[in-house]
């Protein structure tokens, strides 16, 4: 394959203490960004520990302790945990429950239950509320995430607030860094630059460069590549990688739409490959999720429909994902039948669907607190149907359930989707407002007070 030839002019080269300025410059830069990060982590930690322990100054008869992700642990004061706590002992008219909430943003079923035996250790806990599972797969995982893909979600809303989770996420997890150092980073970049020269229509090369390149330099390539894939794809209309090359590229660029374009136009043509699609399927999420974050809901609906002619038939989850989507749209619309068909679909379509992963890490938990004698209480998430979960832990010692499905629905339809929810993450559900979140709290507390420490039993434990 040859290399297209083109007239670019470089950039001029820098003087040496112009070169010695920028590495300072880029070197503060990290090193304060990464003081940021660990402060941010520090009382991000130390908030939470402070929160659970004011939970317990032991006077309460009963320890419950809650495991999840970002739904579990955001809100701080008014988390699902603290609020549960609240409501619990206004409802038993004293001080007999202690709620410590041990969410961790990001984190995925196999990392709590690694967490566990700690935290069984630590909070002696007599019942555990879970929800969990949701991170185990990207929403809409519609395309390889490996290589230079594995960047696109920071080109999403807050970038800085990813990149700190991400952090907290590793620490948490205790996960050890490599013992092989890699290259110098600035060996790196100036080999990517290397690459970029010797070759302008080389994607990843552009892509490595922006990676590795100081904040204020990140796009510095990209019209370069631009312009390069641009002529390629001119003179080469039947070479896909180059039409593949320019929709990456786009993507990166924080320019789905035009990305979206140039690779519907490849498959149009008849040309696209696998990458195309899924490249394709990626520019569409990204444009899907700011579509939804912004209200945009003629825009979300259009593409999520695009999303699902595109889908390739094996994509089942993603296509369930989409279903429950176009059931969110219609009912922030106001239009309940309509959302009402689209969920129904969409549980159908997840039905036997199970996540090997997910299904294998809930089981193994739930046969430890079995063992330790503890009360499990599955949590389905908000809109979603507690048939699934039942499913994933079929078998298992569960002591109760709690559903979210319809009184999130009933909430949605009375408050509106953005006063239950802050966001759209999950497609069909979100980050939950204070609203959403005490509605939550209510519905564990009521399946607690009912089947798992009732009255009767909570007077037994009071005469221990």
């Amino acid at each position: 394959m040859g290399i297209v030839s083109l007239s670019i002019v470089r950039p001029p080269l820098r003087f040496h203490h112009r070169a010695a300025l920028v590495l300072l410059g880029l070197l503060l830069a990290v090193a304060l960004l990464e003081i940021a990060l660990r402060v941010g982590g520090v009382l991000w930690l130390e908030g939470q520990a402070r929160r659970n322990r004011a939970a317990q100054d032991g006077s309460a008869t009963h320890r419950v302790l809650c495991l999840g992700e970002s739904t579990t642990a955001f809100g701080k004061d008014t988390s699902y945990p603290r609020l549960l706590e609240e409501i619990l002992n206004e409802r038993a008219g004293e001080r007999a429950f202690a709620v410590v909430n041990e969410g961790v943003p990001r984190t995925t079923t196999k990392k709590i239950l690694a967490r566990l035996p700690a935290l069984l250790e630590q909070h002696r806990p007599d019942v555990v509320v879970t929800m969990m599972g949701i991170n185990d797969r990207e929403y809409l995982l519609l395309a390889d995430q490996s290589g230079s893909l594995r960047w696109l979600p920071e080109l999403q809303v807050e970038k800085l607030g990813k990149l700190l989770l991400r952090h907290l996420k590793d620490r948490w997890s205790g996960e050890e860094e490599p013992t092989t150092a890699p290259l110098p980073r600035r060996k790196r970049f100036k080999e990517a630059r290397r690459r970029v020269r010797e070759d302008p229509t080389d994607a990843a090369a552009h892509l490595d460069s922006h990676n590795l390149a100081a904040p204020q330099r990140r796009f510095e390539t990209f019209p370069w590549a631009e312009a390069a894939l641009t002529e390629a794809i001119a003179e080469h209309p039947d070479e896909v990688r180059y039409r593949n090359g320019l929709g990456e590229i786009y993507s990166f660029w924080g320019r789905p739409a035009d990305a979206q374009t140039v690779l519907q136009r490849a498959i149009d043509d008849g040309i696209g490959d696998d990458r195309t699609r899924h490249l394709l399927l990626s520019s569409l999420r990204l444009q899907l999720t700011g579509a939804l974050y912004r209200g945009e809901l003629d825009r979300a609906e259009a593409i999520s429909r695009q999303a699902l002619a595109t889908l390739p038939a094996s994509a089942e989850e993603s296509r369930a994902d989409l279903l429950g989507t176009l059931g969110s749209i219609a009912r922030r619309r106001g239009d309940e039948a309509e959302a009402a068909r689209y969920e129904s679909e969409a549980a159908k379509q997840r039905t036997g669907l199970i996540d090997a992963a997910t299904r294998d890490n809930y089981q193994a938990l739930a046969t430890l607190l079995a063992t330790s004698d503890i009360d499990l209480v599955a949590t389905q998430y908000p809109m979603r149907s507690l048939v699934t979960l039942q499913s994933l832990l079929a078998g298992a010692e569960v002591t109760a359930w709690v559903d979210n499905e319809e009184s999130f629905r009933e909430a949605v339809a009375e408050l509106g989707f953005q006063k239950v929810f802050t966001d759209s993450f999950a497609g069909d559900f979100g980050h939950m407002s204070k609203a959403g979140r005490r509605l939550l709290a209510e519905n564990v507390a009521d399946v607690l007070l009912a089947e798992v420490v009732p009255p009767s039993k909570r007077a037994t434990a009071e005469e221990r």
